[in-house]
């Protein structure tokens, strides 16, 4: 078995690009989030030691949006379906309801940090940004509703997802 020299960075974007692969393909719910919180917080961590924010990073938006008193609460709920995928050491009997919406969350907050990290462009990144921009059109500003109808011009159904991606990617030539 040939040996690999793997940075951080290296790794991260490809346990990223399985899980927007996986995403996009209607895999394993746990699996795609637990690479992708895996992922986050390996580009989070290195953003902060970097001094590199982005505007979807978890600490911004407490700082910008909750009370000071609150942020290890609202931090721990954001985390909760990771740390529960991850650990059993306090909880071992503990079921718990799985809203896999938050996954969304978790890939853009990655796919940004890893934007902010490395300036590269990745085509599963920028077609996971698209895809949350179409799906999430409540949470956009007029200028970033606007944005998507100019880019994507269509809309699909969560039941779309695979054929979303086989279209952006192929308008790219990249499959």
């Amino acid at each position: 078995m040939e040996k690999k020299v793997l940075s951080k960075v290296d790794v991260s974007k490809r346990q990223l690009v399985t899980a927007i692969r996986l995403f996009f393909n209607c895999e394993d719910e746990v699996a795609i989030h637990t690479l992708a919180a895996a992922a986050r917080n390996v580009l989070c961590d290195l953003c902060a030691h970097h001094r590199i924010t982005h505007p979807w990073q978890l600490d911004e938006l407490l700082r910008d949006l909750v009370k000071p008193e609150r942020h290890k609460e609202v931090r721990e709920k954001f985390r909760e379906y990771e740390n529960y995928f991850k650990h059993a050491d306090r909880d071992p009997d503990r079921s718990l309801t799985f809203n896999s919406e938050m996954t969304d969350f978790t890939l853009l907050e990655a796919v940004e940090a890893y934007k902010a990290l490395t300036g590269e462009s990745v085509p599963e990144f920028s077609a996971f940004r698209g895809w949350w921009m179409l799906r999430h059109q409540d949470l956009l500003t007029d200028a970033g509703k606007e944005l998507t109808r100019e880019l994507y011009g269509v809309s699909y159904s969560t039941t779309q997802r695979a054929q979303y991606f086989v279209t952006w990617m192929e308008a790219f030539r990249l499959i």
